[in-house]
């Protein structure tokens, strides 16, 4: 059977000589943008084959997962019984447990420290700890424990990291103990759905997951004294990727591995620098992707240096950086998983020892299957209708300029259908879906985890039984994402020659229609016809006003093909609720412009 690689040369040679070469867009580096907007190239009539491959991949490039790494009940749950105890200065362990539950680290903050204290960890099981398994015997600290995440360091519950010391034993082939509360999540399973279905797609690995039922003891300074432990209900442990995971995976331990933070695939030059550059910031660079192994950036620059070449043909970057198979195996994946949260952050990037190809390895996926939930509970800060499909992508470099080769996007459309024939429907789903609400639910209707649900009993009962269909809504959805334009970012607003000039990129029609672009200046976010400013139609891609007073402005763009589809710009404006499709801007009364 022919693999997609070989289809990928046979587009290079069909395509070389029509292959157009793109100067850098002046606004974000996609593709070149004029004054009108440009349209995507003839359709190529080139299909890939289908191939069954399993994964992971060696310092030869070659996949080849022993999937029995995932052999195990993933319907048990682990008991870990955890006594937090302070440390020392030095060791910047010397914290109360609850300081370590005062750490913040939301999206908006930028290098925050981590708040350590020691702990003991012992496993067991309901009756406490058992003799012979991890930490039975210790009265001393064998790990150290910190709050982690992002927006869940929000919630009043939190998730936690377990660091085993170097000379204990591995727990489950892990030092790293991720415990994952999901407190956005109602059902409390998503996760461990998403890991289970990922072990099963073909070029794409997982990660072992468990249940874990976990009791604390804070033994620190605002401990009670009791010495008693207190139940904090259960925990979704997710293994931890690094050097460890890596060999335990038969991947190469020394290969480069980083997490995505917010990386675009852009060069970001201002960030991503050698180790050696003499105005090199690790905390900046960790800002885009975020160091995990290797201090050995270079292959890393030169995959992107490549990337945002606009003179070399993306079917020759990806062919030498990237396995196109296990590109789009993540892709397909997320996007019918309704998992939006996966094209800049929430992945790791990995390159084998002696081998210049990248890998994407997917992590965190308690935002899959969605839509009946948002739905059903008005939620106000959902992402727009461009994060479902082919269209959440294009928001990325490398997948952008892919997917504006009719070939690529064939390819995806194959391997979706694959995963949704084979892997992911809503049978499937469903029966996932059962088998961990026996195991979640007992949990989830007594306390703690009753009182930190956000909705009622009857509502997560709800969103269960129609939590399946959002596949379908995100198979369908997906199909309708190549019928319409493609979303596009909007400019900082500009002031010359007394007037105000708004810029965006172009959309792209799949279809080769032509596009339009309607363009609003509102005194509100929620651009009512009695806030409208300026109202134009226009075949362009940028438009002037007159200087407005001073005050604060909203703009948005609204791309529509010849067919009557339409799209809005990725940037949106986040205040009581999320207004997608726009950007705020504030004229001073000096007249200076400042964009938000």
């Amino acid at each position: 059977m022919r693999t997609t690689k070989f289809y990928i040369a046979v587009i290079c040679l069909l395509t070389a000589a029509a292959i157009t070469l793109f100067a850098a867009a002046p606004l974000l580096g996609f593709e070149e943008t004029t004054e009108t907007a440009t349209q995507d190239e003839p359709k190529q009539e080139v299909s890939p084959a289908r191939s069954d491959r399993k994964v992971v991949i060696d310092d030869s490039d070659v996949f080849h997962e022993d999937n029995t790494i995932y052999n195990y009940d993933h319907t048990a749950v682990e008991c870990l019984y955890v006594t937090v105890k302070e440390g020392t200065e030095a060791e910047g362990t010397n914290h109360t447990f609850e300081e370590v539950n005062s750490y913040r680290n939301t999206q908006d903050m930028k290098g925050v420290e981590k708040i350590l204290a020691n702990a003991i960890v012992k496993a067991g099981d309901e009756k406490g700890p058992i003799p012979g398994a991890l930490g039975y015997m210790e009265d001393a600290a064998n790990a150290t424990i910190n709050v982690r995440g992002r927006t869940s360091t929000g919630y009043e519950w939190k998730s936690y990291k377990l660091k085993l010391f170097k000379d204990e034993d591995k727990w489950h082939g892990s030092r790293t103990i991720a415990l994952n509360k999901h407190p956005a999540d109602i059902t409390r399973l998503r996760n461990m759905m998403y890991f289970d279905l990922a072990s099963q797609v073909p070029y794409l690995t997982s990660l072992r997951t468990h249940f874990v039922h976990l009791y604390v003891c804070d033994a620190t300074r605002s401990g009670d004294g009791s010495g008693a432990y207190k139940d904090f209900g259960l925990y979704t442990q997710i293994e931890q990727p690094n050097s460890t995971m890596l060999r335990e995976h038969g991947l190469s331990s020394g290969g480069a591995l980083y997490k995505a933070n917010m990386n675009e695939f852009f060069r970001n030059e201002d960030y991503l620098k050698l180790a050696t550059d003499a105005d090199y910031d690790e905390d900046k660079f960790n800002e885009v992707l975020e160091i995990k192994t290797t201090q050995d950036h270079t292959k890393l620059i030169n995959m992107l240096d490549a990337v945002n070449n606009y003179e070399i043909p993306i079917e020759e970057t990806v062919e030498k950086y990237f396995d196109v198979d296990n590109l789009l195996s993540y892709i397909a994946f997320n996007i019918i998983m309704g998992n939006p949260d996966s094209n800049a952050q929430n992945y790791y990037l990995y390159s084998p020892v002696n081998s210049e190809k990248w890998y994407v390895l997917p992590w965190d996926g308690d935002a899959c299957l969605h839509y009946y939930q948002y739905d059903a509970t008005n939620y106000q800060f959902r992402e727009g209708d461009w994060t479902k499909g082919i269209s959440d992508y294009m928001a990325i470099v490398l997948y952008n300029r892919m997917f504006r080769k009719p070939a690529y996007r064939d390819m995806l459309t194959e391997r979706v259908e694959y995963l949704h024939d084979n892997i992911v429907n809503a049978k499937t789903v469903n029966e996932l879906i059962t088998k961990y609400r026996a195991v979640v639910d007992p949990y989830v209707k007594k306390d703690p985890d009753l009182n930190s649900l956000s909705y009622t009993l009857e509502m997560r009962d709800d969103i269960m039984e129609h939590m399946a269909h959002d596949v379908e809504v995100s198979y369908d959805y997906y199909y309708k994402s190549l019928d319409i334009p493609s979303p596009f970012y909007l400019a900082d607003v500009e002031k010359a020659d007394g007037k105000l000039k708004f810029t965006w990129d172009a959309s792209v029609s799949f279809n080769d229609e032509l596009i339009s672009y309607r363009f609003h200046v509102s005194d509100s976010p929620e651009f009512t016809k009695e806030s409208i400013k300026k109202d134009v139609e226009t075949y362009n891609v940028t438009a002037t006003t007159d200087m407005l007073p001073a005050g604060t402005y909203f703009f948005r763009v609204i791309a529509t093909d010849e067919s009557g589809n339409q799209a809005t710009a990725f940037d949106y404006y986040s205040h009581n609720g999320t207004h997608n499709g726009m950007r705020m801007f504030t004229v001073d009364r000096e007249g200076k412009v400042a964009t938000h």
